[in-house]
């Protein structure tokens, strides 16, 4: 870089003294804040790892996507219609499929921009607001509004707009023409700015949703995930492909041939390709070459008499502890477990492997708690449409609008006995309720109920066929509730 991020007291030295606050990472970084994030970008599409690391995310932050687990009936029913119709422009995506690439967009550029446009071919009976997604690296501050505020005042950072220190509004750079130099697509009229919300109407017109970390205005906005570790992959890469290299020219020396002609031997005479062609081993000026010196697949043959004797090479590495240790490497830098990144369980035992389930779900709770607060102003937007176009939802007030989504994640259950009781205790104690548990699943309670309920009348129904008692149909639980309630009609009726 050519500049470097000092300390908060080596940074006040050298500015004169002044406040940290007053130099934001735009005047750290510059530009390779974004060479940085190009780079990252690059390394996410190409590499294996980087991958791997994107699907984890998808997998356990978005999971199934987010269930509405509380809400006004009439309102869930208008939000179920449409989170299950199309919510893109495009016409071609749901609202989890939406969400889930939310996730990835913030695994592999560090945030998303999430616009709110209105379907101009939408009937009048559906919801016409969509969901559009615009890659977070093209988020930027035009050159001309570096270091200084834009034309209507507003400071800039990492195309971030602040008012009073308000985040009001994203600079927003058009798709870069490959004709046109770098520093003419810097310039301010190849961007769109777009307020955060409408000053006029109040509607949300686009969110920036990023880490927590990157919030703040003096803070890096949203490196990628993978970041971290970008150089260390590389020079993992460096490590294994010189090791196994080396490691396999010194194996090349492991055989020892012995015999009387050595001329014959160190000469080549005899070696013969894979076509069965003779390999002349001699350099330009006839001087013998070590065997090392043939091509790859050639066949060495040698004079009668010869003998070979097989030696260990110390070129010779442990390969799948070199492996391990760079993925293990990986997994630390981007703060996702091993076994979860590379679903290894082999030199894990119970404890340290439940650990480390248990330590990522809590963290995709987190995001997914995070990404859930932003989807509840979606939400009361889309009633207010739904108000507005009369589809039988009341004037919106903060309560009815009010929802709570429940993020859906694909978590295996390390310790079914032991989580189980748990939950039963958090409920005991209202810390949480059978709803929540059950849309952390991607199910509605109240559908569960209704399974339940056709359960025992289904099984009452056989008893009576059959004369089975159902007692054997159904859990000792409600056999006994069953009882206890024909108990109680029977003394009512006396």
């Amino acid at each position: 870089m050519n500049k470097k991020a000092y300390t908060a007291a080596e940074q006040d030295r050298l500015q004169a003294s002044a406040p940290q606050s007053r130099f934001g990472e735009d005047s750290l970084l510059g530009s390779d804040y974004y060479n940085i994030l190009d780079n990252s970008l690059d390394l996410a599409r190409n590499s294996a790892v980087t991958r791997s690391i994107i699907q984890v995310l998808e997998d356990y932050i978005a999971g199934n996507g987010l269930t509405p687990a509380l809400g006004d009936p009439t309102g869930l029913q208008v939000w179920g219609k449409w989170a299950n119709g199309s919510v893109n422009l495009a016409g071609t995506k749901s609202f989890n499929q939406v969400f889930r690439d939310i996730v990835s967009n913030i695994a592999s550029s560090g945030d998303v921009l999430v616009t709110t446009p209105i379907d101009k071919n939408a009937r009048s009976n559906e919801i016409a607001l969509r969901l559009e997604l615009t890659s977070g690296s093209r988020i930027r501050t035009p050159q001309e509004f570096t270091n200084k505020k834009d034309d209507s005042g507003r400071i800039v950072k990492f195309g971030v707009a602040f008012s009073d220190g308000v985040e009001v509004g994203y600079y927003i750079q058009r798709q870069p023409d490959a004709s046109i130099p770098a520093f003419e697509r810097a310039k301010k009229k190849n961007f769109t700015y777009i307020s955060k919300v409408d000053a006029k109407t109040g509607r949300l017109n686009a969110f920036l949703i990023r880490r927590p970390t990157g919030m703040p205005a003096e803070q890096t906005r949203g490196l990628p995930i993978i970041t971290p570790v970008v150089q260390d992959i590389k020079d993992l890469d460096d490590l294994m492909l010189s090791a196994i290299t080396g490691s396999r020219n010194k194996a090349l020396l492991s055989v020892i041939l012995t015999g009387n002609d050595s001329k014959g031997i160190y000469g080549g005479a005899g070696a013969v390709d894979s076509t069965g062609a003779l390999i002349e081993a001699t350099d330009n000026n006839g001087e013998a070459q070590i065997i090392g010196s043939l091509p790859d697949g050639a066949i060495m043959t040698a004079p009668e008499g010869t003998s070979a004797q097989v030696i260990n090479s110390s070129g010779e590495i442990d390969r799948d502890a070199l492996m391990l240790r760079s993925m293990r490497l990986i997994a630390a830098g981007v703060g996702v477990p091993y076994e979860i990144l590379f679903k290894d369980f082999s030199a894990t035992n119970f404890s340290s492997g439940k650990l480390a389930l248990d330590s990522f779900f809590r963290l995709s709770e987190f995001w997914t708690i995070e990404l859930s607060s932003f989807f509840s102003a979606i939400y009361r937007q889309i009633q207010i449409e739904a108000h507005l176009k009369g589809f039988g939802i009341e004037a919106p007030t903060f309560e009815n609008t009010l929802v709570q989504f429940i993020g859906s994640q694909n978590f295996v259950d390390a310790d079914p006995g032991k989580n189980s009781k748990a939950e039963t205790e958090r409920m005991k104690n209202n810390l949480t309720t059978a709803t929540r548990e059950a849309a952390r699943r991607g199910v509605l309670y109240k559908e569960i109920l209704l399974e339940k309920a056709n359960e025992v009348i289904q099984a009452e129904e056989v008893s009576a066929a059959t004369g089975v008692d159902v007692k054997f149909l159904i859990s000792q639980v409600e056999t006994e509730a069953i009882v206890t309630e024909s108990e109680i009609n029977t003394e009512e009726g006396e």
